[in-house]
């Protein structure tokens, strides 16, 4: 361990108002005893006494970290409510990044992730970049920056399907942040209503060996159409079933790519966007950031492509602007994979971002 100094200081001073935490319109801690930890030049972060905590909501995740200062931290989900406040998964920085071989030492640097539905909001949300060597941590000179991206459209022949309860939510693990959409209750009214979704997604494969995966419902077979869309809907393993029992079956819609799910805001109700009357082979088609193909950058660039225009007003805005000289920052795809890690994790050759 190191112990603070002048390179490196570190103050712990009682916070002088009281705080409260509140997911899903239930407190999840309530203290007037939280202390705040100024550490060199990062932005203060607030510690809550455990006994001020509903631990009984928080569940303990896989990711830890170690700082050399402060030593190990473990990282917890919360779920309260119908709201889960969740970290997200590491993010592999494997992109090829042309413009920063020579800064680095080796090209494979970028990452790249679509923008999830719940930050779509026409909000501004602020972005702080991190880099760590193992033994050192230090905020990244262009940051903070902050980003606001208008909310997706919703598919012109997409019905909406009520999640009726918040069981059925848990059954097909519905991340808040990265499946649903915060879109104007006119918008979501205006949609037609289809069935609600079923109690839990039914999987199924052929136990011929063939690769398809199909989600069963209503007595049809609905494709899923790819290993990616199995980890965007947060499936798990399929059961094998008899091959000639599901080629029986009419074959309806292709089960869309990724969820598209929207919440009713002066209704706490939440609603799966789907096409199930749509000819088989095909299905809802995923929103990306501007509309364009969602395999490319979030803001519609090939991946690996380094710094592209700002997006127009339509998508996603990156903001404040790039002033002359400084460091690049990959563009708003890059800005906002640094933007998800910040309330996930960033793994690959000690990079962190917190």
């Amino acid at each position: 361990m190191k112990l603070p100094g002048p390179d490196h200081p570190i103050t712990i001073t009682p916070n002088k108002k009281r705080v409260r935490i509140i997911v899903g319109g239930q407190t999840v801690a309530d203290t007037a005893h939280a202390l705040r930890l100024q550490e060199a030049s990062y932005p203060a972060v607030l510690y809550i006494p455990r006994a001020d905590a509903r631990m009984d909501l928080f569940t303990k995740t896989s990711n830890a970290s170690h700082c050399p200062y402060k030593g190990d931290a473990s990282y917890y989900s919360v779920a309260a409510g119908a709201k889960t406040a969740e970290e997200l998964p590491g993010i592999a920085a494997s992109v090829t990044r042309s413009d920063l071989c020579k800064q680095l030492g080796s090209c494979d640097h970028g990452f790249d992730v679509p923008v999830p539905l719940g930050v779509r909001d026409g909000k501004a949300h602020q972005v702080f970049a991190y880099g760590a060597n193992g033994t050192a941590t230090a905020q990244l000179t262009n940051a903070p920056k902050s980003f606001t991206c208008a909310p997706p459209a919703p598919p012109a022949t997409a019905v909406k399907r009520l999640l009726p309860s918040a069981a059925v939510v848990t059954a097909w693990k519905i991340s808040m942040l990265t499946d649903v959409a915060r879109l104007a209750d006119a918008v979501i009214n205006a949609l037609p209503k289809g069935d609600d979704l079923p109690a839990s997604p039914d999987l199924a494969i052929g136990d011929d060996g063939a690769p398809e995966v199909w989600l069963l419902e209503g007595g049809k077979r609905r494709h899923v159409v790819s290993p990616a869309s199995m980890s965007a809907w947060h499936f798990g393993a399929p059961k094998k079933t008899p091959a000639a029992a599901l080629k029986a079956m009419p074959q309806g819609a292709d089960w869309a790519a990724t969820p598209f799910l929207v919440e009713q805001g002066t209704t706490p109700m939440l609603y799966a966007l789907d096409t199930p009357d749509a000819p088989p082979g095909t299905g809802t088609t995923p929103p990306s950031a501007n509309g364009t193909d969602p395999s490319a950058h979030s803001d519609g660039t090939a991946v690996g492509a380094p710094d592209p225009a700002p997006p127009s007003a339509g998508g996603c805005q990156l903001a404040p602007a790039r002033r002359a000289g400084d460091a690049p920052m990959g563009g708003f795809a890059a800005a906002f994979a640094l933007a998800l890690a910040c309330v996930g994790a960033l793994r690959r050759r000690g990079l962190r971002a917190t």
